[in-house]
């Protein structure tokens, strides 16, 4: 019965072109996101690998990192080394795209946090008796400061309420951006 639900997950873990047997156009990567690198035992942002058996024959699936379909490769692993058929042009797009894989996906992930949560705490620190327009000032000051990118217009104004005491619109915010990434996704992945 495990066995079973295994299957049936690992099925849902193909590309659209899998999906669809154009098997030549696959690119072998399912998406940029999570998996749990089991060499490290820690989870890890990372590329996620289609499970279809068309990819036995990539390098990338030999790798020592990935025991298993569930684990995800380093992203910069599968640009150096996938040969499946669709992959060059998957790469091309996220050059065009201006994706930089020479860098580990989970440090800069975890550089930017760093980043946004000490522009957080500082804003934190000067808000004391400022309205919302001014606090928003001092938080878009010190993300500048930081060069970080500045969040759209509603999570910023939830970041602002949550610096000014007020951490409702943050919730609410987090939901949002989390339906948009999974809407971002769908379209990007033809779904």
């Amino acid at each position: 019965m495990f066995k079973r639900h295994l299957d049936a997950i690992r099925e849902t873990m193909r590309t659209p072109a899998c999906l669809r047997g154009r098997h030549a156009e696959c690119p072998h990567l399912f998406g940029f996101g999570g998996g749990f690198n089991l060499s490290r035992l820690r989870p890890e942002l990372g590329a996620g690998l289609c499970a279809c058996d068309c990819h036995a024959s990539c390098p990338v699936t030999d790798d020592e990192r990935m025991v298993s379909w569930l684990a995800s490769a380093p992203a910069r692993t599968w640009h150096d080394s996938c040969t499946c058929p669709g992959a060059e042009a998957e790469r091309t797009a996220w050059e065009q795209a201006g994706v930089d894989l020479t860098e580990d996906m989970w440090d800069i992930a975890r550089k930017r946090q760093q980043a946004r949560r000490e522009a957080f705490n500082a804003a934190k620190a000067q808000a004391a008796g400022k309205s919302h327009e001014q606090i928003k000032e001092i938080y878009l000051a010190e993300m500048r400061a930081r060069d970080q990118e500045i969040p759209a217009p509603e999570a910023l104004n939830a970041t602002v309420a949550a610096i000014g005491g007020n951490p409702l619109p943050s919730f609410l915010a987090v939901g949002r951006a989390a339906v948009d990434r999974v809407k971002f996704f769908r379209e990007t992945h033809h779904l």
